[in-house]
């Protein structure tokens, strides 16, 4: 990459990129606006996947990798207990069908159970609607909180993709 090109971003430090523990690889940014627009000049319009991932207190720093599956292999290169991020969603840009699901349920051991079902729900739906098979990418973020088990997840539909985050 031309030093020009990234002279024109604040790109996190090889000592920040520890700090915060991002996934390797991608290109991480201080702001989101810069990264929205290294975004568009290095891939192109829509044609990229930007994550935010928290940073240290000091609010959320943000990765842009060639594609959603980049950034996911990427991810599973991490420790169990570092993987989690969030997907910046830009609003000009086509957006993936996603669930973010939570809820509180007093017996931890029903999470496998109430997930199999959520799944199957959807599953079903979507072969209904669209009479084809999606992949599904599911992210659990399930824990013990003070007023019960919460359920967590971020279910995004692989290949199901609007023309932008509002609807079709």
């Amino acid at each position: 990459m031309a030093d020009k090109k990234r002279g024109k971003f604040a790109f996190l430090t090889v000592f920040e990129r520890e700090n915060a523990g991002v996934p390797p690889d991608g290109n991480w940014l201080k702001k989101k606006k810069h990264a929205k627009a290294y975004a568009s000049e290095l891939y192109g319009e829509g044609l990229v996947f930007v994550g935010a991932w928290p940073y240290a207190g000091k609010g959320y720093c943000y990765g842009v990798y060639a594609s959603f599956d980049n950034f996911l292999s990427n991810t599973l290169q991490l420790k169990a207990g570092r993987r989690y991020g969030l997907e910046m969603i830009r609003a000009e840009n086509g957006c993936n069908l996603y669930f973010d699901i939570e809820g509180i349920i007093q017996d931890p051991t029903d999470e496998e159970q109430i997930r199999a079902r959520i799944i199957e729900k959807i599953r079903q739906r979507l072969r209904e609607k669209y009479n084809a098979e999606f992949g599904l990418y599911i992210t659990r973020g399930s824990r013990q909180t003070e007023k019960g088990y919460k359920l967590s997840y971020h279910i995004v539909v692989n290949g199901l993709v609007f023309s932008n985050n509002h609807g079709p």
